[in-house]
């Protein structure tokens, strides 16, 4: 398997059967030398990390919404949204 086809696959199952990333990883990256592993890690951690502010934008730009923030303030508020520790309405608000 490529670092490319592990990075798939840990994908694939994170979303699909919503399994631990870095679970998956060990398994799927396990033949891997240590450079194509930390590829693999890197692609397949990056897209899991940004589909919610992907989602997010898609939702806003579908909505003819525009967020007047930095990139900083996006990720913190989707850090935070990651965390449990931003409820649906404060996030709302934040929105508008």
């Amino acid at each position: 398997m490529t670092a490319r086809g592990a990075a798939y696959e840990v994908v694939r199952r994170v979303f699909e059967d919503d399994a631990y990333a870095d679970r998956v990883l060990r398994t799927a990256a396990a033949k891997l030398d240590t450079r194509d592993r930390a590829l693999a890690q890197r692609l397949a951690f990056g897209t899991v990390q940004r589909v919610g502010a992907m989602a997010m934008e898609l939702f806003l730009l579908v909505s003819s919404c525009e967020l007047d923030v930095d990139d900083d303030e996006i990720a913190a508020v989707i850090m935070a949204v990651a965390r449990g520790e931003v409820e649906a309405e404060a996030l709302a608000i934040w929105l508008r």
